[in-house]
């Protein structure tokens, strides 16, 4: 793999619904990847923790064992 493909990659964005978040994870899992960044840019503080707060409840339980 050229070093843009992998810099190409390394620059996608998962966003969408948890069952949806979580499928996708697990194909970057399968692709040898093994750490996220979860960013948010939002100005809504509150929403930011409401964000987080899902993840939390509907996706990292369904990815620790990835």
């Amino acid at each position: 793999m050229t070093d843009f493909a992998a810099s190409s990659r390394r620059d996608q964005h998962l966003v969408g619904r948890a069952d949806t978040f979580v499928q996708d994870l697990g194909r970057y899992r399968a692709m040898g990847f093994d750490h996220v960044m979860v960013r948010h840019i939002v100005g809504d503080h509150q929403l930011m923790l409401r964000s987080f707060e899902r993840i939390g409840r509907d996706v990292l339980p369904q990815i620790r064992d990835l």
